[in-house]
């Protein structure tokens, strides 16, 4: 399973991969860029996201997303 993982803090991050390690593939994301990239290149089965990256808001940001 390819896991997607979006927190703008490092701790949380390796915090919360840790759990996720055991579950599949986890790649992670810190701002809007890299989660614009990392949707595109790894196509993800599941994400996991913190509601607010870096004074964006990702509810909003997935709701204007267009995913398969």
């Amino acid at each position: 399973m390819k896991i997607l993982l979006i927190e703008d803090d490092p701790l949380w991050q390796k915090v919360i991969k840790i759990y996720l390690e055991n579950l599949g593939d986890v790649s992670l994301a810190q701002n809007r860029e890299e989660v614009d990239f990392q949707l595109k290149l790894n196509e993800p089965d599941l994400v996991i996201a913190d509601v607010f990256i870096e004074k964006d808001s990702m509810i909003e940001y997935f709701k204007k997303q267009k995913l398969s």
